[in-house]
This record gives structure tokens, C-alpha cells and sequence, in this order.
């Protein structure tokens, strides 16, 4: 019975350096594809697999191209896909970052760059990030701002959105009608218009709704430039970011100075 050939240190080093490898790419939330000069396959993860939806034949020919036309009739625009990867070929220095959409709604960054050894480029890798649920949220959140905007700018009210320490991002054209223009810009104190005698009571309320998430209403006074005073009623709604923490706050707000003094 032939004993078993012992391992020598560099090949135990060798095998670990392999094993780490695999354990890296496998724990990776990217897709990732390593192809040599000579378009094969040297190595890729299982999420790759998926990703792309590759079966097992496909993938154990071992060739880039046959990944390559398999996947094409799964894009948006198959022709500048396979452009750009020819391009990369073409010039293997290069990096690159770009976006894919999917005929199904999907979206993937793609992100490459060489496989260098000793400055000497050998290959290329490739990654791969769905991106799809983080691009329709960003999406979501620009109709959102739109809706916002379009309705704050043809209101009577005061409509202002300030960050969580009370700075100005936004004021509606109505603000006009209180302010003279450039007198109130973004990111400013929006608590520096207000009464001495008000600020402190106000600023604590802000405190307030930031912490527990609930508005009140309240009243208060703005001191003009030219020394005026405007009465002012005001209520703050936060805005929550996806951690469902408190990021911004809208103030509705209407001047009621002709209602004081009547």
C-alpha cells in the first residue's frame, strides 16, 4: 500500500493562498469573473453564476465568449454591451465602471480592471453589483422630490426643509412674501429670522420632533431687516431615511400677523 506523498511548505502555503481565494470570492456580494489574455475563463464565483443566470454547460466550456453571447439577449442594449467589453480587450491597461439594464427591470454596475502579476497584465477581472433595488429607491426618492417641490411652489404656505441641527435646504417661492430675495439662502441658521425673546422655546421644540419624530405647533415671531415684525404659526413633519431614521424636516408655516392685530 503506497503512503500518502507529504506535503512540502510551499505547496501547504500554496493551497492555503488558493483556499483563501475561493473563500474570498465566494463571500463577496459580487459577481466576479476573471478571464486571461486568451478570453478564458480562469476563474468566477457562484454569485456570478447566478447573476448572470449561466448554466453549468455554459460555464464548463471555459470560454469568455460563449458567457458572453449567452447573456446578450438578456440586455437593454446588447450592442453597446458587447462593445464596451471588446473596447476593454482591446486595451487591457484600462479600467472602467459603467451600468447595466436589464430587459427585466434589473441593473447591475459592472466594474473592471486588469489582472496585473509583477506589473505584467495577464488578464482582466470583472464585477458585478445589483444595483436594482438601490436605483429605484434613488428613483422613488426623485419623484418624491418632485411632487414635494411642485406642490411647496404653488402654495400660499411657508414651506421650508432644514437638516436634523435646523439648517436651510430648501424655502418655497412663498417665503418671498416675508423675505426679500437672498435674505434667507440654503444651508443657513433657519432659527436666526426668529425673535430673541422666541428662539430658544422654538429651537427646544425643534429638538423635540427631531428625537420623537412628532410635530407640534406653534407660534412665534420673525424680526425683519428693517426691523418689522411678522407672526408667524408653524409645524414641522420629519422625514425618515431608509434606516427609518430622522434626516430632514419640513415646516409648514403661514404668517398670521393680520389675525394678531385685529
Amino acid at each position: 500500500m503506497k503512503k500518502s506523498r507529504s506535503l512540502g511548505p510551499a505547496e501547504v502555503d500554496h493551497r492555503k493562498s488558493l483556499s483563501l481565494l475561493r473563500a474570498t470570492l465566494e463571500s463577496t456580494a459580487d459577481g466576479v469573473l476573471v478571464v486571461d489574455n486568451l478570453g478564458k475563463v480562469s476563474t468566477y464565483n457562484q454569485q456570478f453564476a447566478e447573476m448572470w443566470r449561466l448554466p453549468p454547460q455554459i460555464l464548463a466550456s471555459g470560454k469568455d465568449e460563449d458567457a458572453l453571447n449567452f447573456v446578450l439577449d438578456q440586455l437593454k442594449d446588447p450592442d453597446q454591451f458587447r462593445d464596451k467589453v471588446n473596447a476593454l480587450y482591446s486595451y487591457p491597461g484600462q479600467e472602467s465602471f459603467d451600468a447595466i439594464e436589464f430587459k427585466d427591470g434589473r441593473i447591475f454596475e459592472r466594474y473592471s480592471r486588469p489582472q496585473l502579476v509583477e506589473g505584467q497584465t495577464i488578464g482582466r477581472v470583472w464585477s458585478f453589483r445589483d444595483v436594482t433595488e438601490h436605483r429605484h429607491a434613488e428613483e422613488k426618492l426623485r419623484e418624491s422630490e418632485e411632487r414635494f417641490r411642485l406642490i411647496a411652489e404653488n402654495v400660499g404656505d411657508l414651506v421650508a426643509m432644514v437638516d436634523t441641527e435646523g439648517r436651510r435646504i430648501y424655502n418655497s417661492p412663498s417665503y418671498r412674501t416675508v423675505f426679500k430675495d437672498g435674505e434667507i439662502q440654503p444651508d443657513t441658521d433657519s432659527f436666526r429670522e426668529i425673535h430673541p425673546e422666541d428662539r430658544e422655546r422654538v429651537k427646544a421644540i425643534f429638538r423635540e420632533t427631531v428625537e420623537t419624530g412628532v410635530g407640534q405647533r406653534t407660534e412665534f415671531r420673525f424680526v425683519l431687516k428693517d426691523g418689522g415684525i411678522r407672526y408667524i404659526e408653524s409645524e414641522g413633519r420629519v422625514i425618515r431615511d431608509a434606516a427609518g431614521k430622522v434626516s430632514k424636516v419640513v415646516v409648514v408655516s403661514r404668517d398670521i400677523s393680520e389675525r394678531k392685530r385685529a
